[in-house]
């Protein structure tokens, strides 16, 4: 074989072997930063990472990354050789490329548990139970009535207004409680057993606070009077005490 055929047959076992070498290899395409990501600075043993106008190392520097500073891809990645490039905005507004071997996704963290129910707070969740609907005998009960001690003997105190009365006129003030609680609309009567007239007087029925007055003119009798105060609440309640007074 002549030299000139050993030097074209060399020529083409290089250009098959390029052929077979082809390019370097890409990165695959599931490797691909999705446009609005974050990504963090790193790999940089402390050092700053140049943020560069285009996508190779000879571009201008817009300016320096920090260590762990978060950026955010505005586009797709490109592959010059064996690096791929990654369009970033900063937190500045600053735009520009890095590579991708300095820069790792920025993990969400982990949302904190719920805290644990105080025991207050427990107390305040706990459902109330609804109230029990109102029986009839509770529905016809008056507001005042409903808010009144009901049953028992109720407690009569009785004050006359002249304790020596020098006439004919006489008035006496009445208390109706029970349980230390005074009692509406009791029926209060008192009878003076030397009364000329001997029929028991009434009086009003006792108001809010459980007091009622009654005025009365008495006969022509002298000397000490007694009279009987008697009491009968509308829950059936009864009560009794006894005054006196002197007439000149």
């Amino acid at each position: 074989m002549s030299h000139a055929a050993m030097a074209a047959s060399g020529i083409g076992l290089l250009a098959s072997a390029a052929m077979v070498a082809g390019p370097p290899p890409a990165r695959a395409q599931a490797d691909t930063v999705a446009i609005g990501s974050q990504l963090r600075v790193a790999n940089t043993d402390g050092e700053a990472l140049n943020l560069r106008a285009g996508p190779a190392s000879t571009e201008t520097i817009v300016a320096q990354l920090a260590p762990d500073q978060v950026v955010t891809v505005i586009g797709a990645p490109q592959i010059v050789g064996t690096t791929r490039w990654l369009p970033v905005s900063t937190a500045a507004n600053q735009i520009g490329w890095i590579s991708d071997e300095y820069a790792v996704p920025v993990l969400a963290a982990a949302p904190p548990p719920p805290p644990s129910p105080t025991p207050e707070l427990a107390l305040m969740e706990t459902p109330v139970p609804s109230p029990e609907p109102l029986t009839a005998s509770m529905q016809a009960l008056t507001p005042t009535e409903a808010t009144q001690p009901t049953g028992g003997s109720l407690e009569v105190e009785a004050k006359v207004k002249f304790p020596e009365a020098k006439g004919r006129h006489q008035e006496i003030a009445v208390w109706i409680s029970r349980n230390g609680r005074p009692v509406q609309d009791v029926d209060v009567t008192m009878f003076i057993p030397d009364d000329e007239d001997q029929e028991p007087r009434t009086f009003k029925p006792t108001d809010e606070e459980g007091r009622t007055v009654r005025e009365y003119t008495f006969g022509r009798t002298k000397g000490s009077v007694n009279v009987t105060i008697s009491a009968v609440a509308p829950d059936g309640g009864k009560g009794r005490t006894e005054v006196s007074y002197f007439v000149r």
